[in-house]
């Protein structure tokens, strides 16, 4: 059912304060929104009232009183289940390539999912853990001695992430995908630019989730202020990498990063 045929009044809504309407209270996790809150800048507390509970998930975008619902964003936030079960594009697909394309061998092949917050936690383990080999770069300066550098900057490849989880089309069913090859990384996600940003790209910050890009600062991840790009670009001139290469349309977004 589409939220937008019953809801003709509000001219403007974003994907991540619709209801979800095969969701019910119960597929929530109260937990989850007492984890949430802790991090919450409000400093409120779960209400033992059942009924006050749902005021209060709604009054942060995560619930819909007029349908008795979650809303997308508090699915992907607090879900007992995996968003997954109602968003199939809601994950990160990490694939490492032998080659230069996606035609040749692949070596290594991880999913990220689960809530916003498991996910962050993941992708940060997987750069402290599985993406350590894969991007040590052995430079020999004398016979004796060797210095360690990195193939990337892991601050920009997170920062990269991050941006995706946040401006990504959860309507898609395509996850996020984080492609490893020999020579460079490209991570895609569904949904062009959005918003003013469609004439104004890396001059003015348009969210197509708000309710997301809330979520994500509020764990800490991102500071809402559209200095993502200039952080990466920055890392990468840092590392001494090239500078990103972008490629996009109105169905996906692309950032290329070469080795």
């Amino acid at each position: 059912m589409d939220y937008r045929k019953h809801n003709l009044n509000n001219l403007i809504f974003s994907f991540d304060k619709e209801p979800c309407l095969d969701s019910t209270f119960n597929d929530l996790s109260l937990e989850k929104f007492q984890d949430y809150l802790l991090h919450h800048e409000s400093n409120i507390s779960i209400d033992k009232n059942y009924q006050n509970i749902k005021v209060q998930l709604s009054s942060l975008g995560f619930y819909d009183l007029r349908f008795d619902c979650a809303t997308y964003a508090g699915i992907l936030t607090l879900s007992e289940k995996n968003p997954h079960f109602w968003l199939p594009g809601a994950y990160i697909h990490i694939v490492q390539y032998e080659g230069e394309n996606v035609a040749t061998l692949p070596l290594f092949e991880k999913k990220i999912q689960g809530d916003l917050f498991s996910i962050l936690k993941k992708i940060d383990v997987f750069f402290a853990t599985s993406f350590v080999k894969m991007n040590e770069l052995v430079v020999q300066e004398t016979v004796n001695d060797r210095k360690l550098v990195n193939h990337y900057p892991i601050m920009a490849l997170q920062e990269l992430l991050i941006n995706s989880i946040i401006h990504r089309e959860y309507q898609s069913t395509m996850p996020i995908r984080f492609n490893i090859f020999s020579n460079h990384i490209e991570i895609i996600n569904s949904g062009g630019l959005y918003g003013e940003v469609k004439n104004n790209f890396n001059k003015l910050t348009s969210y197509r989730n708000p309710l997301i890009a809330n979520v994500i600062r509020d764990f800490g991840y991102c500071n809402n202020y559209g200095s993502g790009i200039n952080i990466v670009k920055k890392e990468l001139a840092e590392n001494e990498n090239s500078d990103i290469e972008f490629d996009y349309n109105d169905d996906y977004f692309s950032a290329i990063i070469k080795k």
